[in-house]
């Protein structure tokens, strides 16, 4: 039987996470873009063993701007990620849902000022997360893509999320692909750009 990587027999948490989370030096850059949220709080879909999600949640105890929820739909994995929680010491910012993301999205409330999209990495259902999570990301707020390359197709897919009409800024470093929520001062900034221009 395939396990949710789709291979047979055993595989330690270990070859997981080597293969499956982010370097640290993302992981630093993760934290970099998340410091450019408003304050509240973060929504992470795809804990794995929970390496990004307790990078993001040590930032956001330090600075005391909310808590990160991060969902994981293999049992075991959010396990692991609740380890991770407790042994850097953010068990009480970090809290690891063992859901699938469709349901996480559907059952979660308020508003969001950083979601980080880290999951399936299939152009489809990125798709469907995007536009899920963009209605529930705060004004100003900002959403990451991860894994944005052309291998797997979500190049495309992030170019196309990129032209919603809900972006006040989009960009790419080719691996991230990042996303602004238009608020009211993204409006008045366009506004005035659009006026001073020949």
């Amino acid at each position: 039987m395939a396990n949710a990587h789709g291979e047979t027999g055993a595989v330690s948490l270990g070859d997981i996470a080597r293969r499956a989370s982010l370097p640290p030096g993302r992981c630093r850059e993760l934290v970099r873009i998340a410091r450019g949220a408003p304050d509240g709080d973060a929504l992470e879909l795809g804990a794995n063993v929970g390496v990004s999600g307790a990078y993001l949640a040590a930032h956001m105890a330090q600075a005391g701007t909310g808590r990160l929820v991060t969902v994981e739909g293999v049992p075991d994995l959010a396990d692991a990620a609740r380890r991770t929680a407790s042994i850097v010491g953010v068990e009480g910012t970090m809290e690891v849902v063992c859901a699938t993301f469709d349901d996480a999205l559907e059952r979660l409330e308020g508003q969001w000022a950083f979601i980080f999209l880290d999951g399936e990495h299939v152009a489809d259902p990125t798709r469907r997360y995007a536009e899920a999570a963009q209605k529930i990301l705060m004004p100003g707020g900002i959403m990451v893509i991860d894994d944005c390359s052309e291998a797997n197709g979500l190049d495309q897919i992030f170019d196309e999320v990129r032209d919603w009409p809900c972006w006040a800024k989009g960009w790419g470093d080719g691996r991230f692909g990042v996303l602004r929520k238009w608020d009211a001062r993204s409006r008045v900034t366009a506004e005035l750009q659009r006026v001073s221009s020949p």
